[in-house]
């Protein structure tokens, strides 16, 4: 639906691969400039608002942020369409970090880092509610993913599964365990909220002369902070989700009373070793409590994604889920243990 044209002359050149809603396409107008043209239809269209707005708002205002500049942006049959500045790069960062050496990859991460914390000012707001936060990007992104999969329905409703020959509780239950902890009420577990990007992952940044171009941004964050910012990356780095399900293997071994699955995680080495760093740097200049927040919303990250990847790709699905699963259960234990 996004092909279709406002002003006719434009000209479709080439689907991009994307991981939302929105169908993004590079098009042509009659003067042979290029440029991207993100399309939603429903729903969908207020989340594509909100990115407008965001863009708007931090258009040269902070150093090292390099964005795409909007066009224009319209309405039409039911379609809400943004046009943004093309970027001509070929690779993400996604793809640099496989064959950039370990200082460069390193510097990219620690640019990343650095303009993340001045992108925007501390933003005074009530307390996170992590309650009604829970209820909205878990509870209920688990019950969307349960009507998209009804084949997978039996896995997902079992108490216990079995990932890779270790048993984990049901991805509810660990997530109703670190509710039930209260740690936000802990002063360590509370981080001051900002304005962030919201959707920090290697794959919506682009390399051009070395240069970072951070695409996409999600202006609709319930809970705003550091701590869900670099998330993100975690969800690149530590969860290789860019590799999913390309290079990931999923076997059923078995199907009745208990599910165990074999999954062949991704595991480039380019990855775990800026992960590892990554996470020392967390731990040392933040500590702990703010690690265990950043893995804590890793897992969520991954549990909204389920729905999403049940429409697009069931058959690919179980992948997601047992990652869900495995971060959700890690999380919670890494809570216990600092209470």
């Amino acid at each position: 639906f996004g092909v279709k044209s406002r002003s006719r002359g434009d000209i479709y050149i080439r689907f991009f691969r994307g991981g939302s809603e929105s169908q993004t396409v590079l098009m042509e107008n009659r003067q042979g400039k290029k440029f991207v043209r993100k399309s939603v239809q429903g729903d969908g269209s207020r989340k594509l608002e909100k990115q407008e707005q965001w863009l708007k708002k931090h258009a040269k205002k902070v150093i090292g942020l390099q964005i795409p500049k909007i066009l224009q942006s319209f309405s039409e049959a039911g379609i809400y369409s943004l046009d943004l500045e093309y970027i001509p790069s070929q690779a993400t960062l996604a793809e640099v970090i496989l064959s950039a050496s370990d200082r460069e990859a390193s510097k990219y991460i620690n640019d990343i880092l650095l303009w993340s914390e001045k992108i925007g000012p501390l933003v005074k707001s009530k307390k996170p509610n992590y309650k009604a936060y829970f209820a909205d990007k878990v509870d209920s992104k688990f019950s969307k993913t349960l009507f998209e999969v009804p084949q997978f329905r039996n896995i997902l409703k079992q108490s216990e599964i079995v990932i890779n020959n270790v048993s984990y509780e049901h991805l509810l239950t660990s997530a109703a365990k670190i509710i039930q902890t209260q740690f936000w009420k802990k002063k360590k577990f509370q981080i001051e909220s900002k304005e962030i990007h919201g959707d920090l992952t290697l794959e919506n940044i682009l390399v051009l002369k070395k240069m970072l171009w951070y695409l996409d941004p999600n202006g609709d964050n319930p809970i705003s902070d550091l701590s869900v910012e670099w998330a993100k990356l975690f969800q690149s780095l530590h969860s290789q989700y860019e590799f999913y399900p390309k290079s990931t293997g999923c076997r059923l071994v078995s199907q009745g009373k208990l599910t165990a699955l074999k999954i062949d995680f991704p595991k480039q080495s380019a990855y775990t070793r800026e992960f590892l760093k990554l996470e020392k740097k967390i731990f040392v200049e933040k500590g702990p409590h703010f690690l265990a927040l950043v893995y804590l919303h890793e897992a969520i990250h991954f549990v909204r994604l389920l729905p999403y990847k049940a429409r697009r790709s069931p058959e690919l699905f179980l992948p997601y889920y047992a990652r869900a699963v495995i971060l959700m259960s890690e999380a919670r234990d890494r809570i216990e243990s600092l209470l």
